[in-house]
């Protein structure tokens, strides 16, 4: 597959595009339009929805014009795959167990050609399905930490079920989570035996008939079939929850606007993420989805977000792992963090990549894993690895704060 050093250069942090994309239109426009909102409405929503448990299914309209497809704002279905592929590609440039994801990622980019080749005509059925099953082999290698902190749920073992329908206007994606993923169940209902491994999975597509929604029902009926409590979809709950919703784009409306930036704003950004997905899970959770009903919406957020919290409950969907972070001494921030092993998602401060950091115990040292870096330092901020070149030392405690601020492993 093709790539571009444009392309490379000017794809952000896919846990930003949100905030940039508000911020990218306000610039160029001197407005949002209602297509950017939608966008940025459809994306968080879905971000949502995939972190809650039971049943979930989310549908998304992409419209054929000009030879492609397009998302609300008219970006092309193509474009948005190929992020994916470029992101993961360099990820794993720096560290080799993002491997997996990449080609993942390619096997999505390659979705997305049979998608706009089912809005052109050219396939000729009503439905095609893919299934991403729970990346078992990865986590077996990796560790479940690892695999946590790219958005999958070890204890869920979520499989995410794809299903692209042709419409008049191009085509409607959906997609299904089924917990409980089993690559061997999956091979026996929809593969008869020919898949080896989870990633291959999403390399076998199934072509239908019938629309969309029987396809996914009948899929599911045979992997695993409802209990009458997980009857209620989880996406039609949260888009029922429309004072908690308002607040939530309300304040993402100011973080566009404010004046932070990177680790600042990611930080930012997943607190009210975090509160956002925590309100909406204790209120589903609770008899008769009364949790705090009569409270103002941000009262009822912070309140939920504290109660998950001190849960050590995680918040894992759509590609990252979603932790908010507290505010609490250095010495409590080296508690956290030592004794973790590899950690993925940090930024170094020497060679300022987003990276993945080995953590000792034992030693009290932080190991930078970016193979054209290596930094690493002791529990005085000294460095000890034996790089040629050697940047001033930061103090220890500078080095876990600047960490520590983008950290989104697993804490449990």
């Amino acid at each position: 597959m093709l790539k571009t050093t444009e392309r490379l250069l000017t794809f952000s942090d896919p846990a930003l595009a949100s905030i940039e994309r508000l911020r990218c239109d306000m610039r160029e426009n001197g407005t949002i339009r209602p297509e950017i909102w939608q966008r940025v409405i459809d994306e968080e929503m879905s971000l949502i929805a995939e972190g809650l448990r039971g049943d979930v299914t989310t549908s998304f309209d992409f419209t054929y014009s000009e030879n492609a497809l397009r998302a609300a704002d008219g970006e092309s279905f193509m474009s948005i795959a190929q992020k994916g592929v470029d992101y993961f590609y360099e990820k794993s440039r720096q560290d080799d167990r993002y491997e997996f994801a990449y080609k993942r990622a390619c096997h999505e980019y390659a979705e997305a050609l049979l998608a706009e080749r089912l809005a052109s005509g050219e396939i000729k059925a009503q439905t095609i399905l893919t299934v991403s099953p729970y990346p078992q082999e990865a986590a077996d290698t990796y560790g479940t930490a690892f695999i946590q902190s790219l958005g999958y749920h070890p204890k869920r073992k979520a499989a995410l079920v794809r299903a692209i329908e042709k419409t008049s206007s191009g085509v409607r994606m959906h997609s299904r989570i089924i917990e409980g993923s089993d690559l061997q169940r999956w091979n026996t209902i929809c593969f008869n035996e020919k898949v080896s491994t989870t990633d291959d999975a999403l390399a076998h597509q199934l072509y239908y008939k019938e629309p969309a929604s029987i396809v996914l029902d009948t899929i599911e009926n045979h992997y695993s079939p409802r209990n009458e409590k997980d009857s209620e979809n989880a996406w039609e709950f949260l888009k029922n929850q429309k004072e908690l919703s308002e607040h939530y784009f309300l304040e993402i409306e100011k973080l566009s606007n404010s004046n932070l930036e990177g680790d600042q704003l990611k930080s930012a950004l997943n607190t009210l993420r975090y509160n956002y997905w925590s309100a909406i899970r204790l209120r589903k959770d609770s008899a008769n989805n009364q949790y705090l009903n009569n409270a103002a919406p941000g009262d009822v957020m912070q309140q939920a977000g504290r109660e998950m919290q001190s849960r050590r409950e995680v918040f894992a969907s759509c590609g990252m792992n979603v932790v908010p972070i507290n505010k609490m001494n250095q010495e409590q921030m080296q508690q956290e963090i030592f004794g973790q092993g590899i950690r993925s998602c940090v930024s170094c401060p020497f060679c300022k990549k987003t990276v993945s950091a080995r953590f000792s115990a034992s030693k009290k040292t932080i190991e930078c894993l970016n193979k054209n870096c290596g930094a690493k330092v002791d529990r005085n901020g000294k460095r000890i690895d034996k790089a040629k070149t050697k940047t001033a030392n930061k103090t220890f405690g500078d080095f876990v704060i600047e960490i520590f601020m983008s950290l989104q492993a697993d804490k449990n």
